[in-house]
């Protein structure tokens, strides 16, 4: 992925197990080795613990890329 593509990427677009597309136009398929699902699952859970050691202030985009306040 470019850079500029990744800044956007949401976690809703991201899916690390097994599923299907809304339609025929999104399906676009990126080979992931275990490592970078490795390296997205212990972000994920990394921004979790993020937002609650944050509070409410912590920013509600559901960014794949973003700083350790949510933005």
């Amino acid at each position: 992925m470019r850079r500029g593509e990744l800044t956007g990427l949401r976690w809703c677009n991201v899916n690390l197990t097994t599923g299907t597309p809304n339609s025929k136009a999104s399906r676009r398929t990126l080979p992931l080795p275990d490592e970078v699902v490795a390296v997205l699952k212990a972000a994920r859970k990394a921004q979790a613990q993020e937002q609650l050691q944050f509070g409410p202030g912590y920013g509600d985009a559901d960014y794949v890329a973003r700083d350790a306040t949510g933005m």
